[in-house]
């Protein structure tokens, strides 16, 4: 077995001394924290097997790969440094947070809100997403985590224009998936955002949660200069049932991206009589590629 193997393969000996020899010939670098393993349960309890660990010194060999190490054992080191918290602990994941591979800043930033450690949000996105990269779908757990103790925290973030734009719209779809208003309230806002992502993220959080604000804002987004904005926009104001807005989204269905022209026919076809009275008027009225995406979308609800 390699020495920092993902999960632990024992001896099934429930003797103390068959697991001290594992040990010695083998030493374990993490414990699967969430899945039950039955050679764990045959070998030690977690417990045992964490005091024996730091008895010998496991933790210490751990910090040294992972400064030292190649990324695969960098990675596996910062996960299994959770199980030995301690002051040098929290110095070598805090450092690892510069580290220049992505997986271990991440695995490094886990790690530390695993033990209660990690460094105010704000700072510790900024190392997870340092050298131009970031991973905004990967930061989810780190969101979800802050957004369940400290949501101010994540619409700080949120709002924080040096972050990168994909960054505080993750922030966004995370705090609209708490299902909690008044988070969505706290960063309505940004609908008005220069980077587009965060206008398109706004407005799905809007679809979710609409606020006093929300038609304007939608509204406004229809004429969006961003083909993905507009269609979010369109697709916000199906869910909504923004009737009022009709005569706005049906240009749309003549609109030079396909996305955009998909996403106002299916809104239209949401917003029931209102809408598809609107979408049987483009097929006789529109344009040519009106009206083929007006029929498209209607034939597809006779089909249903």
């Amino acid at each position: 077995m390699n020495l920092f193997a993902r999960v632990i393969r024992l001896h099934r000996s429930r003797h103390q001394a068959a697991s001290s020899e594992a040990l010695r010939a083998k030493p374990i670098a993490y414990i699967a924290a969430k899945e039950e393993d039955p050679a764990i349960e045959a070998a030690l309890d977690r417990e045992q097997l964490v005091d024996l660990m730091n008895r010998r010194r496991v933790d210490k060999r751990l910090r040294r790969a992972l400064r030292w190490s190649k990324q695969a054992k960098r990675i596996t080191a910062a996960d299994a440094l959770r199980f030995f918290p301690s002051p040098e602990t929290r110095t070598a994941l805090r450092r690892a947070l510069r580290d220049k591979s992505l997986d271990v800043r991440l695995s490094a930033a886990s790690s530390l809100i695993e033990i209660n450690a990690a460094p105010p949000l704000g700072e510790l996105l900024r190392t997870v997403a340092f050298h131009g990269r970031c991973a905004p779908a990967r930061l989810e757990p780190i969101l979800r985590h802050y957004c369940e103790q400290q949501p101010s925290a994540v619409v700080a973030a949120a709002r924080q224009k040096s972050l990168h734009p994909l960054i505080r719209a993750k922030a966004v779809e995370t705090l609209a998936a708490t299902g909690n208003g008044c988070h969505v309230a706290a960063i309505e806002r940004l609908v008005a955002a220069p980077e587009a992502d965060l206008r398109a993220a706004v407005l799905r959080a809007f679809g979710k949660h609409a606020s006093p604000k929300s038609r304007e804002a939608v509204a406004l987004s229809l004429r969006d200069e961003n083909w993905f904005v507009r269609a979010t926009a369109a697709d916000t104001a199906g869910r909504l049932g923004l009737y009022e807005l009709v005569p706005q989204i049906v240009p749309l269905v003549d609109d030079e991206q396909w996305w955009v022209r998909f996403r106002a026919s299916e809104a239209l076809e949401k917003l029931d009589t209102v809408g598809r009275q609107a979408l049987r008027k483009i097929t006789k009225t529109g344009s040519i590629r009106q009206r083929r995406q007006a029929a498209l979308t209607l034939s597809k609800r006779l089909v249903a």
